[in-house]
């Protein structure tokens, strides 16, 4: 997934979790805005802390209303692609500073990153999403099981 990423997107920056979790934690940095590229019903389950969502499809980006200066941005979605997608066009739009997570949300609660619910408490379920994309989500982590889920449109 990530070398499709990489060929699709080749101007979007990446951030590993690991990178972006150092940088949270760094009060000497300014912080990112942290923009969600998933379904309102997706956020509501979980997302990183003081994250904004931002409508996945493509159409909507044009009408999200830009910061004038906008510091630092990560962008993230479950897996990547969207958020890739996403960098690419902030790139297009002239942003300098703005990073997709790489391995997304999924990459981001697997490797034991914090999140929290629609109540503002921490919570370790995150949506898988699809039935698809799901299956890189570990299952004690999924917050429905996969096969309750309908298959990916494509």
């Amino acid at each position: 997934m990530e070398k499709a990423i990489q060929e699709r997107f080749p101007h979007a920056k990446s951030l590993s979790s690991m990178e972006l979790a150092r940088w949270l934690e760094d009060s000497s940095r300014n912080p990112p805005v942290l923009v969600d590229l998933r379904s309102v019903e997706e956020y509501e389950v979980s997302h990183l802390r003081g994250a904004i969502r931002v409508s996945p499809r493509p159409q909507a980006w044009r009408l999200w209303r830009l910061p004038k200066d906008p510091g630092p941005i990560v962008a993230y979605d479950s897996v990547g692609w969207r958020s890739a997608a996403f960098v690419e066009e902030l790139t297009r739009w002239g942003v300098e500073q703005a990073w997709y997570l790489k391995r997304g949300l999924f990459g981001w609660v697997n490797e034991g990153g914090k999140l929290v619910g629609k109540d503002g408490r921490p919570t370790r379920k995150v949506h898988p999403g699809d039935s698809y994309y799901g299956r890189l989500l570990a299952p004690d982590l999924r917050s429905i099981p996969l096969e309750r889920l309908a298959p990916p449109i494509y």
